[in-house]
Formats: C-alpha cells, sequence, structure tokens
C-alpha cells in the first residue's frame, strides 16, 4: 500500500459532526478512537493539546491532498496546496482555540 491509499483509507475513519450552532467539523469515527496508526497520527499533530477542531480539520485537509495527488508528483510539494483561512473571523476561531 502506497501513501495515497494509506491517506484514503484513513480518511475513512473520519466522519462530519455538527455542532449545536451550526458548524460543521471533523472526527474519528468511533470504532476508530483507538486505531493502532490513526490514533498517534491525530496525538502528533494535536501536539500535546487537548482535542481540537482546527487540527482535526487540518488532518483531514492533509489527507485529502495526499489521497488526491497525482501518481507522479512529489508530496513535499503537496504543502502548499493547504491554504489557511483567509477570513478575520476564522482566524480569531483558530487562534482562540489553544493558547499555544
Amino acid at each position: 500500500m502506497n501513501i495515497r491509499e494509506l491517506a484514503a483509507e484513513y480518511l475513512t475513519m473520519f466522519e462530519v459532526l455538527e455542532r449545536t450552532d451550526g458548524t460543521k467539523t471533523w472526527k474519528r469515527k468511533d470504532e476508530y478512537q483507538n486505531h493502532e496508526d490513526l490514533q498517534p497520527l491525530c496525538q502528533d499533530a494535536h501536539d500535546d493539546m487537548f482535542p481540537d477542531d482546527h487540527v482535526y480539520n487540518f488532518i483531514v485537509d492533509a489527507l485529502s491532498t495526499i489521497a488526491d495527488a497525482d501518481e507522479d508528483a512529489d508530496l513535499e510539494d503537496l504543502a502548499f496546496d493547504i491554504e489557511p483561512d483567509i477570513y478575520n473571523h476564522d482566524l480569531l476561531r483558530w487562534l482562540s482555540s489553544h493558547s499555544n
């Protein structure tokens, strides 16, 4: 299994979560909470933070970018395909989600 296939497989382990305020984010499906490879990936991405919607959104964005990449794409160049939010409101929500 190559990295693109692995990223596509990991994407199937996430589902959309709708918050009470109507915002949508991603979360790991309950049956994959303790997955031997996905759990450490999510913990590393959170870098000792509590679970955070913005980090989960970034994980799914990164996995999608890898899974959708052309076969001949250089994976090191894919980081440039992930763009930050451009709206101040969204950036402030991201900033206030953690104190690090």
